[in-house]
């Protein structure tokens, strides 16, 4: 079984200044020694360890996730069961989600672990989570990227990769589309190998994508575009943005209005995508088109369905690092790569 090191607080411990931080390497062998001593035929298992980094998640970056991915390309996916990644909490969404489509079609199933809390913590959930994962991958879990992790009512849920959505501020718990119980998971097909994956094809990440939330006040004439191939802009929750007060005919495009950075947008060919948007908006009564989101529509603002905030984001960044051309950034981003596109049969598991 190969174990992936990237840091985050799984891999933490205290240093002299009494601040948490990164040691992959010292951590990790008290993984494998909790493993050995709790009950279950753990002795007899064999990993594989690879340190591309050791960091906190909070400062991953793009070219962090290209030492990443550079790494990830010399792996040898037939020599193991299956693939452990150890990762911070605090981008662990937009890494899942980054994994969930670059390795869609790999031949073994890919975990990503993290903890809530250092190992040394009574109310760490880093063991519980490690050991799920060492548990889907020996009980034949289908290949896919997943996310064990128990919250703090204590239930372990597993995660599709594509679905998983950042936890909340000031929160240790994460949600998800669709989550499963261990059980459920190991009953479920995964996404089926054979297919040539992304990463084979990607040279590598470009920090070209802008990512913007709404807010009262926002003026983006304060947001420098150099640099930028997309935006992906967040709704609010009738997937609305500020278009301005009407003034005669037509909304105002002061500063505050997303019609400003369209108008910006569209005479440097730039695109702007709108998410999270349900993936069937227009057949839901309750997101009737409100004014401001047809006017954004007849703007040029581009709807990106049925995917989390953080895949958006990801999935538009692979999209402009892969592809030169519009047409085949569209077509790339409204196919279904790895089961990432959701329906909204969350019903009440999210709350």
């Amino acid at each position: 079984m190969l174990m992936v090191l990237t840091g985050g607080t799984i891999c933490s411990v205290l240093n002299e200044r009494e601040e948490t931080e990164s040691n992959a390497d010292q951590t990790v062998t008290r993984l494998e020694k909790m493993l050995e001593d709790s009950a279950g035929s753990y002795r007899e298992l064999v990993f594989v360890r690879e340190k591309p980094m050791d960091i906190l998640s909070e400062n991953m970056t793009v070219a962090g996730w290209n030492r990443l991915t550079g790494y990830l390309k010399t792996v040898n996916w037939p020599e193991y069961s299956g693939v452990i990644v150890l990762h911070g909490t605090d981008t662990l969404a937009y890494g899942a989600a980054l994994l969930a489509v670059l390795l869609a079609g790999a031949p073994v199933p890919v975990c990503l672990v993290s903890s809530n809390y250092r190992l040394d913590d009574n109310r760490s959930n880093g063991f519980a989570n490690f050991r799920s994962a060492v548990d889907l991958i020996v009980g034949g879990i289908r290949p896919g990227v997943y996310v064990p992790y128990r919250n703090d009512d204590g239930n372990m849920w597993i995660h599709r990769g594509a679905h998983l959505e950042q936890c909340k501020a000031h929160s240790v718990n994460f949600h998800s589309d669709m989550k499963m119980s261990v059980c459920q998971a190991l009953g479920q097909p995964g996404v089926i190998p054979g297919k040539r994956m992304l990463l084979d094809n990607l040279a590598q990440l470009d920090d070209c994508v802008l990512q913007l939330h709404p807010y009262v006040g926002i003026n983006y004439s304060r947001f420098r575009l150099e640099g930028v191939r997309a935006v992906v802009h967040g709704v609010y929750h009738s997937s609305t943005a500020c278009v301005g007060e009407p003034t005669g005919n037509r909304p105002d495009e002061r500063p505050h209005s997303i019609l400003h950075l369209l108008r910006t947008c569209r005479s440097r060919g730039i695109d702007v995508f709108l998410a999270p948007v349900p993936e069937d908006f227009d057949n839901r009564e309750e997101y009737n088109l409100y004014s401001s989101t047809g006017t954004i529509l007849r703007e040029g603002g581009i709807l990106l369905r049925g995917m989390t905030p953080e895949m958006s984001y990801v999935k538009t960044l692979i999209a402009c690092s892969m592809f030169t051309q519009r047409a085949q950034r569209l077509d790339f981003l409204e196919a279904d790569v790895c089961g990432e596109r959701l329906t909204g049969k969350d019903g009440a598991e999210r709350n």
